[in-house]
């Protein structure tokens, strides 16, 4: 641990009991979704997000009992971790900005490669052109996957009569 910094660390218990309030959150959420008893599958509608709750639950526990302990080890506590940086921060979060402003009207195809460009930006692509054209393809690609696929109902919006 670091000269200067208390045993129990306050700001990493709270994203613990964060991560555990979450899963409990998904708990009852779970909870609310009908199942269905009749039929032959095993595994239902429910079984994802009861495994979800689960797992931030025990998530949170472990990450409750390193911070309790003093033990928590992340980028910040090496001298050699890079300091926050406003902009690249900025990049991204214009970019879930945009995917949840553009997801129901532009469809989930341009959300996504906007989301996908502004990410890229952040994290250094400096060639706008070659970044949406790969931003559009994987968008397209995954929403082909998902509507397709596995019969998902994504948003298609300005490409409602194309795809």
């Amino acid at each position: 641990m670091t000269p200067g910094r208390s045993r129990f660390l306050r700001g990493e218990i709270l994203l613990a009991l964060g991560v555990i309030a979450l899963g409990i959150a998904y708990v009852f959420g779970t909870m609310a979704i009908p199942v269905s008893t009749s039929g032959y599958s095993r595994v239902g509608p429910a079984d994802f997000p009861w495994g979800i709750s689960i797992a931030l639950i025990v998530i949170g526990g472990f990450l409750l009992r390193e911070a309790l302990s003093g033990q928590w080890v992340g980028e910040g506590a090496q001298a050699d971790a890079p300091a926050f940086t406003l902009v690249p921060f900025a990049w991204i979060s214009l970019g879930l900005i945009l995917d949840f402003l553009l997801i129901e009207r532009a469809g989930f195809v341009i959300a996504s490669a906007a989301l996908f460009v502004c990410t890229a930006y952040g994290f250094g692509a400096r060639n706008w052109l070659f970044t949406v054209a790969i931003g559009i393809v994987i968008s397209f690609l995954t929403y082909v996957g998902f509507s397709y696929g596995l019969d998902v109902g994504l948003p298609r919006g300005l490409l409602e009569g194309l795809v």
